[in-house]
């Protein structure tokens, strides 16, 4: 097993750092800065450094994994063969397209939230079947799933007449979609024997900041009253799943790949390896 570099567990460590930050921080502005009215946060310092802190959590990984040499990171990504990680986003995208679906019956945007709802309930599939017992090519076809999610969900967000355009929260919550997406098409290249490993420890990274500051803020928000639009909780627990296992992926990826169950690495010829190690 190959040592992991140095600069590889920095990104980790800054992502994770970033994260919590920005989790803690989004939520104590929720409370204390968000005028509910207008839909936007006051001008205030905490505002400030959310701004700032979301950009450092976007810009900051690039160059990091740009500095991790080629070939230096495993080409085979955590299988977990007794379903502990995969049960979080199954569970969570499952309430979460019934919880679009009810919202969506009586909704305006009755069929964009249908559709969003449906698309839940059948990427909830897809996590499971990442266990390692079904063939990775039929896998990497349901894995389509959850980025069309993110796309409709992100339609529907950015339409929805009932919240102010440009709002943070549907900022924060299509970023969270991006951030599905951006995991997901990691995973699908590792799946397909089309490895990047550089580029997924960057997207992952991104994706798993943008995912849970997008979705446990608007949660306690939610459970708090200070919003007020259902699906948005429907939304965030569809990026908190993917958020969860974003990131116990890649801490095990990076920290424990002995007890992920990894399969053997693939064979490739020499141009896909070059190709594969970026």
């Amino acid at each position: 097993m190959k040592k992991m570099p140095l600069t590889a567990k920095i990104c980790l460590l800054s992502a994770g750092v970033l994260t919590l930050l920005g989790v803690i921080l989004r939520t104590v502005a929720m409370f204390v800065c968000y005028d509910g009215e207008v839909g936007y946060f006051d001008s205030t310092p905490l505002s400030l450094l959310l701004t700032i802190l979301s950009f450092a959590a976007a810009l900051l990984p690039l160059p990091l994994t740009l500095l991790i040499p080629k070939g230096s990171l495993p080409t085979t990504w955590p299988i977990f063969k007794r379903n502990i990680v995969a049960v979080v986003p199954f569970a969570l995208f499952a309430v979460a397209g019934g919880w679009t679906l009810w919202v969506g019956v009586s909704g305006d945007s009755a069929t964009m939230l249908l559709l969003s709802g449906i698309l839940a309930l059948a990427s909830a599939l897809y996590y499971i079947m990442t266990t390692g017992k079904t063939a990775p090519h039929l896998v990497a076809w349901i894995g389509y799933l959850p980025i069309l999610w993110g796309l409709i969900s992100m339609a529907e967000t950015y339409t929805d007449q009932w919240t102010t355009m440009n709002s943070p929260i549907k900022l924060a919550l299509q970023f969270g979609f991006l951030g599905v997406m951006l995991v997901t098409v990691s995973e699908l290249r590792f799946l397909l024997g089309k490895p990047a490993p550089r580029a997924s420890l960057c997207f992952h990274s991104i994706a798993i900041y943008f995912c849970l500051t997008g979705s446990i803020p608007t949660l306690v928000a939610l459970a708090a009253g200070i919003l007020d639009r259902p699906i948005h909780g429907a939304y965030a627990l569809g990026c908190l799943g993917v958020g969860i296992y974003a990131a116990v992926r890649l801490v095990v990826y990076l920290l424990f790949p002995d007890i992920s169950g990894n399969t053997p690495e693939t064979e490739v010829s020499s141009t896909d390896a070059e190709a594969d190690a970026q």
